[in-house]
């Protein structure tokens, strides 16, 4: 009996064999071509990481630098910030006493001879205690004479004399000691 060796069945284990081994090279060369793109993009976020990492270093050394060096602006700083608080918190409750005043130096300054103004107090509701100083009696009693003019009925709500005091006897000098409570400054010509 004849054999007959099949050559075609040899073939097709080599064609499956071939197959497999085409496709293990295709899976091996894109497994390679993706790891190969895999270590490139990691090398470079690595890369633009480690640039980020040592710009924030520079930064961070230039800062403590800067903080090092300026200690004594940085405490300077925080006085002025202290003293600015202060500052606002006064303004907050301000009676504005210097236009008071300056309005009421200006109401005596048309005298002949105008008092001296010292112990001038004004508080946030506009109550005020001031004291004049005159040099004789006729300046006294000029001044009086001028509280009953237009210039200073302008001024205030009210005005009263508390005292009126009679100081060194040689020189006769004159203490008027007044209480009185200043119009609101946005009603007021000044």
């Amino acid at each position: 009996m004849k054999k007959r060796i099949n050559l075609f069945s040899q073939r097709a284990l080599q064609v499956k064999l071939v197959d497999y081994n085409l496709l293990i090279k295709k899976s091996a060369l894109s497994f390679l071509i993706f790891s190969l793109i895999s270590f490139l993009i990691m090398f470079l976020i690595s890369y633009l990481i480690g640039e980020d990492i040592k710009v924030v270093k520079n930064n961070s050394l230039v800062y403590q630098n800067y903080v090092l060096q300026n200690r004594d602006l940085s405490g300077e700083l925080e006085k002025f910030i202290y003293k600015y608080q202060l500052l606002q918190s006064h303004l907050s409750v301000d009676a504005k006493g210097s236009v008071y005043y300056e309005a009421l130096q200006g109401a005596t300054n048309s005298l002949q001879n105008p008092p001296l103004l010292s112990n001038f107090t004004i508080d946030i509701t506009r109550n005020t205690t001031f004291t004049a100083e005159l040099p004789d009696y006729d300046s006294a009693i000029d001044f009086m004479e001028s509280l009953e003019t237009s210039s200073f009925q302008e001024l205030f709500e009210t005005l009263k004399l508390d005292s009126f005091n009679l100081n060194g006897a040689q020189q006769g000098k004159f203490t008027l000691n007044f209480s009185g409570i200043f119009i609101d400054i946005s009603n007021a010509k000044l």
